[in-house]
């Protein structure tokens, strides 16, 4: 089931929400973003077959969504993917479904200029209040992921090399990994929304498959010191065993 509103006329962000079975969030998320929502941005919501009352909720709501989806998906980044395939806009957000747009949100969506660029600008945990996480080097982004909540990616990049979906909770990263080091990410000192970090997927499940890949995606990603990350990683796994 697709239901689409006219929302294609100077879209320059779209808002891809991925949801199963979040009755309890999903209008809280949905309420955030019809705060905010201005002619420049489209909210997509992608259903992944709830059976708890999420798409009744969702009916409710159709005044702000612009394409709600509703069909069983293979995980996350199926759901992201398929979103990032109907956007309009330039670039794209992905929030999760208990997770809270704010106002610092109007102001990196002003601040996007450049239509080569993918941006990131920083999130608040729900567990603790904490500003997360500043601005990255490569080398800090190795040992953290950037929060998608805070990620403006640029669809195009994003339809040209979508999610790979042998990640289950961490493709993402993946692509970040990949992204960053050809230069294609910008920094925006501002707070654009409230991250739950106590019960999102990346935050609380294990990818093996990530973990065994991260240093083959490093060193494809041309980064210049991605020999030495590479070898020192395969020096620990000797001396200490296994490492994330």
């Amino acid at each position: 089931m697709t239901t689409a509103n006219d929302s294609s006329a100077h879209v320059k962000v779209t808002i891809i929400v991925p949801v199963l079975n979040a009755r309890s969030t999903i209008r809280h998320a949905i309420d955030s973003v019809r705060r905010l929502k201005t002619n420049q941005m489209e909210l997509i919501v992608l259903d992944g077959g709830s059976t708890d009352g999420t798409l009744d909720v969702l009916g409710e709501c159709l005044d702000v969504i612009d394409i709600l989806h509703s069909q069983l998906d293979k995980g996350l980044y199926d759901a992201m993917n398929k979103g990032v395939s109907l956007a309009h806009g330039t670039w794209c957000l992905f929030l999760g479904a208990d997770d809270i747009l704010l106002d610092g949100f109007s102001v990196a969506v002003d601040a996007l200029s450049a239509r080569t660029c993918n941006y990131y600008a920083n999130v608040r945990l729900i567990s603790n209040g904490t500003l997360y996480n500043k601005r990255y080097s490569y080398f800090k982004l190795i040992r953290s992921n950037l929060p998608h909540q805070a990620v403006f990616y640029l669809v195009d990049d994003l339809r040209k090399n979508p999610f790979d979906l042998q990640y289950r909770y961490l493709a993402d990263y993946a692509a970040n990994l990949l992204l960053f080091a050809r230069g294609r990410f910008s920094y925006l000192n501002c707070v654009v929304a409230l991250y739950n970090d106590e019960t999102g997927l990346s935050s609380t499940r294990r990818d093996d498959v990530f973990k065994r890949d991260k240093a083959m995606l490093v060193s494809r990603s041309g980064w210049r010191f991605a020999p030495v990350y590479c070898a020192v990683r395969r020096m620990g796994a000797l001396l200490f065993g296994s490492r994330p």
